[in-house]
C-alpha cells in the first residue's frame, strides 16, 4: 500500500504544487503568530516579576531570620571552651618548658616535637573556624578539647622518652682511671 500512495504522488507532484494559499491565509497566519508572541511576552515578564520577588524576599528572609538570636560570633564567649583553652594552654606551657629543658642534647627532637605541635597547632584554628560557625556543636568543642589532649600526650611522651635517655646517660657514666 505504500507503494501505491508514493507511486501517486509522485506520478501527480505537479498537481500539488500549483495551488498557494491566497493572501488573506498568510495574513491570518501572520495575526496569530504576532498574537501567540505578545501572549508569550506577557507571560514571560509576569513570570521574570514574580520570580524577582520570591528571590528578594527570600534573600530577606535569610538576612534578617537566618542566624539564630543567641548565636555570637565568638567561640571565646562560651565559657566551657575558655576554661578547657586557659587549663590546657597552661599544661601545654609548663610540659613544652620542661621538655626544652630536657632536650638539650636532642635538637632533632625538638624539631619534630615543632612540627607534630605546628600541625595540631593548625588543626585547632580549623576547628576554632567551625566553632565560629556552629557554637552550639558540642562535637567540635570536644575536638578542640581532643586536640589540647593530644600535644599533652605528646609532650609527655617526648619527656618520659628524655628521662629514659637522661638515665641511661648517668648509668653509663665511665669512669677513668
Amino acid at each position: 500500500m505504500t507503494d501505491r500512495l508514493k507511486d501517486f504522488i509522485e506520478n501527480n507532484a505537479d498537481g500539488f504544487n500549483d495551488l498557494e494559499p491566497s493572501q488573506d491565509s498568510w495574513n491570518k497566519i501572520a495575526a496569530r503568530i504576532g498574537h501567540s508572541e505578545k501572549v508569550r511576552n506577557k507571560k514571560l515578564r509576569y513570570i521574570s516579576i514574580v520570580s524577582a520577588a520570591c528571590i528578594a524576599g527570600i534573600a530577606a528572609f535569610i538576612i534578617f531570620f537566618g542566624k539564630p538570636q543567641n548565636q555570637t560570633d565568638n567561640f571565646a564567649e562560651i565559657p566551657e571552651v575558655l576554661e578547657a583553652e586557659a587549663y590546657y594552654t597552661s599544661q601545654i606551657n609548663m610540659k613544652k618548658e620542661q621538655v626544652y629543658q630536657m632536650a638539650g642534647n636532642f635538637p632533632e627532637l625538638k624539631n619534630e616535637m615543632e612540627v607534630d605541635l605546628a600541625e595540631l597547632d593548625t588543626i585547632m584554628v580549623e576547628l576554632k573556624k567551625d566553632l565560629n560557625d556552629n557554637v552550639s556543636n558540642s562535637e567540635v568543642v570536644e575536638a578542640m578539647i581532643q586536640n589540647y589532649r593530644m600535644k599533652l600526650m605528646i609532650l609527655e611522651e617526648i619527656k618520659s622518652f628524655l628521662e629514659t635517655k637522661t638515665d641511661d646517660q648517668k648509668n653509663t657514666t665511665s669512669y677513668e682511671l
